[in-house]
């Protein structure tokens, strides 16, 4: 420094790794965001307490309407009304996304639902949680994929209404031949 107490300091920092560390960073969530937009189901995102942050167009279209985010309003689930398979209401606190958030394992009968829509419409679906962890192993939210199944559950009914009608024609049939020797002697 000259002697009258004044200068220029000069400090070079290389930021470089900072950079491409943005710009991976930014890389990521581009694909990230196209597979969630590109997928072909219902996804959505919670954190801890259950506030739906993110969700995917075909969300829209199977819940019948666009929740708030981050809403508390809005949790668990962005559908109007939920019920259990038999008919039952499910409040979205027992939704399998909210026991997922509890750490909850659940078996394969637990993740079936109905998704009821502010028009009246129902929609048999399958639901898959997953708990988000982070490096300590807590949860730290939740992603679930809500798959349309109402259509092989038309199938299905009909199948067994098919069925029961064979079964029951089969029958009068089989009767018909003992029915008809008994009444002629």
């Amino acid at each position: 420094m000259p002697d009258d107490g004044y200068g220029v300091v000069c400090y070079f920092r290389d930021i470089s790794s900072q950079a491409q560390a943005r710009r991976a960073l930014a890389e990521s969530e581009e694909r990230y965001r196209s597979l969630f937009d590109l997928v072909p189901v219902c996804v959505y995102a919670c954190d801890t307490d259950g506030l739906i942050r993110d969700y995917n167009q075909r969300a829209v279209d199977l819940w019948g309407r666009a929740p708030e985010k981050n809403s508390p309003e809005e949790k668990f689930c962005g559908s109007f009304k939920l019920f259990y398979p038999d008919g039952r209401f499910m409040p979205h606190e027992e939704s399998p996304i909210s026991r997922a958030l509890r750490g909850e394992a659940l078996e394969a009968d637990a993740l079936e639902a109905i998704v009821a829509r502010p028009d009246g419409l129902r929609k048999n679906v399958i639901a898959q949680p997953r708990a988000l962890r982070n490096d300590r192993g807590e949860i730290v939210g939740a992603i679930n994929c809500l798959y349309d199944i109402t259509e092989r559950k038309l199938a299905e009914a009909a199948a067994a209404q098919l069925a029961a009608i064979v079964e029951s024609s089969i029958g009068r049939e089989a009767r018909a031949p003992v029915e008809h020797s008994v009444s002629r002697r």
